[in-house]
């Protein structure tokens, strides 16, 4: 059989605010919270300012850009299969031991 159990006393809960523990009056609350919100002219920047920046690193907002509609970096690393001839092998091979390089990076720099 089940038992059921009454319960005897409500637990209440401490309640959690936002504000530092030694804030005892309304007045220093509300000084409090003003100090939080942002200050919107802070904030803001000149036209000119936007454009210089823009300006200056255009390369790296055209990467953004390409990134947010093809979700690929220009720097990732991709793996694909390929198919060569046997000399086509070798030569990068004997490539590859020359230079110390992996075949990969030898065709990067080739392109």
């Amino acid at each position: 059989m089940l038992s059921i159990r009454k319960r005897t006393q409500k637990t209440t809960r401490p309640r959690i605010t936002n504000t530092p523990n030694n804030i005892n009056s309304k007045k220093e609350h509300h000084r409090y919270k003003n100090n939080i919100r942002p200050n919107k002219n802070r904030n803001k920047m000149k036209q000119s300012q936007i454009n210089k920046i823009l300006k200056e690193n255009k390369e790296i907002f055209e990467i953004l850009e390409n990134y947010d509609n093809t979700m690929e970096l220009p720097f990732q690393r991709k793996k694909i299969n390929l198919t060569l001839s046997v000399t086509t092998i070798n030569k990068l091979n004997k490539l590859k031991q020359r230079t110390g390089k992996p075949i990969s990076r030898i065709i990067e720099e080739k392109f």
